[in-house]
């Protein structure tokens, strides 16, 4: 699992109408366990093989979320997954 695939799951999260709360997500990534929080949630619409060098990316990918906690504005976003792709965003144009 990359970033960007990992983003393309929320992605389809969302498109299939999934929610969830912006607390829960924020406080996801500031355990920085983001990656592990959706992906037992929703385990049935993500794929994971384990690995340890999926280990390895998945600490990458909580990092680089709670990196961006100190200079993400959200205040128009609701939704938690919807928060996530905003955030993704603004990780992708660092």
């Amino acid at each position: 699992m990359s970033f960007t695939e990992f983003v393309l799951d929320i992605i389809r999260l969302v498109d299939k109408g999934y929610k969830e709360s912006k607390e829960d997500v924020k406080q996801a990534i500031e355990k920085e366990n983001i990656v592990q929080y959706i992906v037992n949630k929703y385990s049935d619409e993500i794929e994971v093989i384990e690995s340890p060098i999926l280990e390895k990316r998945i600490k990458e990918i909580n990092q680089k979320y709670w990196g961006a906690l100190g200079y993400i504005k959200d205040d128009n976003i609701n939704d938690g997954l919807l928060y996530l792709i905003d955030t993704s965003v603004k990780i992708l144009g660092e």
